[in-house]
């Protein structure tokens, strides 16, 4: 649903593999997501969380058709009604789009494509705020290179799963100042004092 904070919020995909991706991403759209009742076992999409959710989403997808976004599934109020949205993809996205500067908490997946590391950071870089990014990569080199040129708090390299009681959790940017969880979310509630003693 993108309901959540640290929810991938833009893709950037190589453009080696970008077409490959859509349409597996839309083959996986259109077969293993079922929205309703969200304690039924089978459903795997739920409404948003009111209308003004609903609001955001619909305003962030028609900017970014207005501005030459394709779409290529979903786009719609679900039939199921109340605050329910259809999940959303979408290609031929750019930087200057709502869906790329501001935080959507919904069902809208922005695909853009890149050709390189340095111009992907650059993109990715490009926005407001920094909680979380996440990329895929079998080099441990880039792994390390990437992770520490993200301009973000938290960064999945190979997972998206990065929230647990035990690391601490925070963003740069917008996304905040400090750290919640792990022993770092203390220093806060600390009062450092400064000693120097002349002998």
């Amino acid at each position: 649903m993108g309901q959540s904070c640290i929810c991938a919020n833009r893709f950037y995909v190589h453009e080696n593999v970008h077409y490959e991706f859509v349409t597996k991403l839309t083959s996986a759209v259109k077969s293993d997501l079922k929205a309703g009742d969200p304690m039924d076992p089978g459903v795997t999409i739920g409404p948003l969380i009111n209308e003004k959710g609903l609001a955001k989403v619909e305003d962030h997808l028609q900017d970014a058709l207005a501005k030459g976004a394709k779409l290529v599934v979903g786009g719609k109020h679900s039939a199921l009604g109340g605050t329910f949205f259809d999940p959303t993809l979408i290609t031929n996205v750019t930087s200057d789009m709502k869906c790329c500067q501001e935080e959507t908490f919904g069902p809208l997946v922005p695909v853009m494509t890149f050709n390189d590391e340095s111009e992907v950071v650059a993109m990715a870089n490009n926005c407001r705020v920094g909680l979380g990014g996440y990329f895929y990569s079998k080099d441990l080199v880039q792994c390390w290179r990437v992770a520490e040129d993200l301009e973000v708090g938290m960064v999945g390299v190979n997972d998206c799963l990065l929230a647990a009681a035990e690391t601490p959790f925070g963003g740069v940017k917008e996304s905040g100042l400090g750290r919640e969880g792990s022993s770092r979310a203390l220093e806060q509630y600390l009062e450092i004092k400064y000693v120097c003693w002349g002998l």
